[in-house]
């Protein structure tokens, strides 16, 4: 809604700023507003005024409930001025402690009728249920041999197997990667041939003559195998 307000030109049927006297395209004078349009306009900010009155209203009563509300004192809880009292608690005979012919002993028993006095027999103790605390240990699914952390060889798709070639007198430290990770697992090195490479329990391997023999690696009859070619 603009501030100034434009009006029509009666004349050209332009609008201008209703700052002017007169129509700036055809040079008209402005006729004064009328009397009812200045009543409508008086009506619509009584409404406003109204309604903003109302408003205000309505928030002072809100915060009147509130303040109020907020300064009520809180009742204290009324004190407890009932006496102590000294008087002995009873307590009620037990008939079975107090009958004479009973004894208190867990290992007597009394017959009542003939007074007479026996022992209760020893409840049997099983001592032929096993105890069984052993933990199954997990066993070796896979087992991967590695150099340097990783797979040792390359894929030959002819013999199915990795291989890796040495010279004579070369030697590698070989590894392996079982899972699932973490167990400990006994590893069993073997070589195919030890004239032409020779494997150590730690994975030491020594290509000792030419020639092509496989290195294997088993743990809980799983096996890694790797062949390895040496050349003279």
């Amino acid at each position: 809604m603009a501030i100034i307000p434009q009006v029509k030109c009666s004349r050209c049927d332009r609008k201008y700023s209703g700052l002017r006297t007169r129509c700036p395209y055809c040079g008209a004078r402005r006729y004064a507003r009328s009397k009812r349009a200045a009543q409508e306009d008086n009506s619509m900010w009584k409404v406003v005024v109204g309604v903003l009155l109302l408003v205000v209203l309505i928030a002072a009563v809100v915060v009147l409930i509130v303040t109020s509300a907020n300064d009520t004192p809180s009742t204290p809880a009324p004190a407890d001025n009932t006496p102590a009292t000294n008087e002995p608690t009873s307590v009620e005979n037990d008939p079975i402690t107090d009958d004479p012919t009973v004894t208190t002993d867990p290992g007597t028993v009394t017959d009542p009728e003939n007074g007479e006095t026996g022992t209760t027999p020893d409840e049997p103790t099983n001592t032929d249920t096993p105890v069984n605390n052993d933990v199954p240990k997990p066993m070796v699914n896979t087992i991967i041999i590695t150099y340097n952390n990783r797979q040792a060889g390359v894929y030959n798709s002819t013999e199915g197997l990795y291989e890796i070639t040495m010279k004579a007198g070369e030697t590698l430290n070989l590894g392996t990667a079982v899972t699932p990770q973490g167990i400990e697992a006994e590893i069993v090195w073997e070589s195919s041939n030890e004239g032409v490479v020779a494997v150590l329990q730690n994975g030491k391997v020594t290509a000792v003559g030419k020639g092509t023999c496989t290195i294997s690696a088993t743990a809980d009859d799983v096996k890694a195998e790797l062949m390895i070619r040496v050349r003279g």
